[in-house]
């Protein structure tokens, strides 16, 4: 039985034939294109929380390290880290126990909204502070 569009004795592809597997190419190089894309923006997402978290780490490092107690209340910075440029944002609040206050941070990267990571953390009075 003869093929439509073959030249008796040929062994090629028809124009048909080369145009579906060229389709079918670039659906699938599209498709690892997009995959790479997504790949890549969700390494730079998880790159900064990790650094916005380092970054919430230090602060509250920084308050243990202190030897007087955090006034309760709001105060904002900025730092840099890791070449970059951050905001802070620290909320320290009275508990229920007297000796102990939570301090709340949340870090963003300047010119974008809402934190890129957050931290509650839970602070002893330091010893000898009296308020």
């Amino acid at each position: 039985m003869k093929s439509a569009g073959r030249i008796p004795g040929s062994k090629g592809f028809t124009l048909i034939e080369v145009l579906v597997a060229l389709a079918v190419i670039t659906i699938a190089l599209g498709a690892l294109i997009r995959a790479g894309a997504d790949a890549s923006a969700n390494a730079n997402y998880l790159r900064d929380k990790t650094f916005a978290h380092w970054v919430a780490w230090n602060l509250v490092a920084e308050q243990q390290l202190r030897l007087d107690w955090a006034p309760v209340g709001r105060s904002d910075g900025a730092t840099e880290f890791a070449g970059r440029n951050w905001n802070w944002n620290q909320l320290v609040e009275a508990t229920g126990d007297g000796d102990i206050r939570r301090v709340t941070v949340g870090v963003e990267r300047p010119g974008h909204t809402g934190a890129v990571a957050s931290l509650v953390a839970y602070l002893p009075r330091p010893p000898g502070v009296r308020e």
